[in-house]
């Protein structure tokens, strides 16, 4: 397997399980854009996920995203990817 086909199932299980973490489907998440960032300590210690959408992200599907602020933002556990 090449590193593209590695990167890309990486990516292809990180989306399944934060559509799954969400309560939305893949499909819905694929009609999102977002980030994800980390909330840390100075140390480097993880406290949190951050799920940032953009702007340009469904209306519809952020409707269904439980937590969501109004920043479009999601706080998930640490080790909610894992």
């Amino acid at each position: 397997m090449s590193n593209r086909q590695l990167e890309q199932k990486y990516e292809n299980e990180q989306h399944q399980k934060i559509s799954e973490v969400l309560g939305i489907t893949l499909d819905e998440l694929s009609q999102t854009d977002f980030e994800i960032s980390t909330n840390e300590s100075d140390e480097g210690l993880v406290y949190n996920l951050l799920v940032v959408f953009a702007d340009s992200s469904s209306d519809e599907v952020l409707a269904k995203i439980e937590g969501l602020d109004e920043n479009r933002t999601v706080r998930l556990d640490a080790n909610a990817l894992d």
